[in-house]
């Protein structure tokens, strides 16, 4: 595990591994976060026809604003890239703990049970031939319950290269089922940041909010927590909510970040604010 936290630091600097070049501060565990800002009845259900002015305007916006998104992924890819064997065996053997040993232990007694069961009526399961093949289907399915709940760090991957081959939808699915398995805990926030950024590329912006929030909310010492209330910032902008855009995204320059990241929220605060933003950042 000391190896595990060293690569996570040497990592930092990328998109998932480390959403800033320097060391980013969490705030304390006990700290109380403040309630979302309503939302301003002003801004909801008003629409008057922009200039060409500002529809120019609105497509630079929108070029830089995709021009971060992408830098955002790259960097999401680089650190799933960055993984490497060591942090999968590390995940391996964390798999290998108690816990697992303790499921082990029962899911074999229940083997043990099945298979003396087997054995004390060997003679009568033998004249009914039937009741041994449903005897053996019972087996069969208690092993492949078991498999399916074991965690196979190529299916993790495998979504990483989905998402980067833009093939979303089977990104997604793969994520989903990763889920259900015994996944190792330090992958959790991982597995939802990349549900997240697959619906965001969908443009299924509500679905993509349901994976960044559980982030910002339990995961504060975590490296995605900074990049989550970019991307969240990103989507209240687009939604119109552009007081909830700035709270967010200013709850995040509140912890100091630095380097690339600081400029990603930077330069977003000001897109949402309606001004020009630094692109030579």
């Amino acid at each position: 595990m000391k190896r595990f936290f060293k690569i996570a630091m040497w990592v930092s600097v990328f998109f998932l591994g480390a959403c800033a070049s320097g060391p980013l501060a969490a705030p304390p565990p006990e700290a109380v976060q403040p309630p979302s800002p309503p939302i301003d009845p002003v801004e909801m259900h008003v629409w008057t026809p922009p200039s060409d002015e500002a529809l120019a305007a609105r497509h630079r916006r929108q070029q830089v604003l995709d021009a971060m998104s992408s830098d955002l992924e790259k960097l999401f890819m680089q650190y799933a890239d960055t993984l490497g064997e060591e942090i999968i065996l590390e995940n391996l053997i964390a798999y290998q703990g108690p816990q697992h040993h303790r499921w082990n232990a029962l899911f074999w007694q229940g083997i043990d049970d099945v298979d003396a069961i087997h054995q004390a009526n060997a003679e009568e399961l033998n004249r009914s031939r039937e009741a041994l093949d449903r005897l053996q289907q019972q087996i069969d399915a208690i092993k492949q319950e078991r498999a399916a709940l074991r965690f196979q760090p190529d299916d993790y991957r495998d979504a990483i290269r989905l998402f980067r081959d833009a093939r979303y939808q089977e990104s997604i699915a793969l994520f989903n089922r990763i889920l259900q398995t015994e996944f190792p805990a330090s992958l959790h926030d991982n597995i939802l940041f990349g549900l997240g950024s697959n619906y965001y590329r969908l443009r299924q912006y509500e679905k993509a909010k349901t994976y960044f929030e559980p982030i910002v909310k339990d995961y504060a010492a975590t490296d995605k927590w900074l990049v989550a209330h970019a991307m969240l910032g990103m989507i209240y902008n687009l939604d119109g909510q552009k007081s909830r855009a700035l709270w967010i995204l200013q709850k995040a320059l509140d912890q100091k970040p630095s380097g690339e990241i600081l400029d990603i929220l930077t330069n977003l605060v000001r897109i949402t604010q309606g001004k020009t933003p630094d692109v030579a950042s």
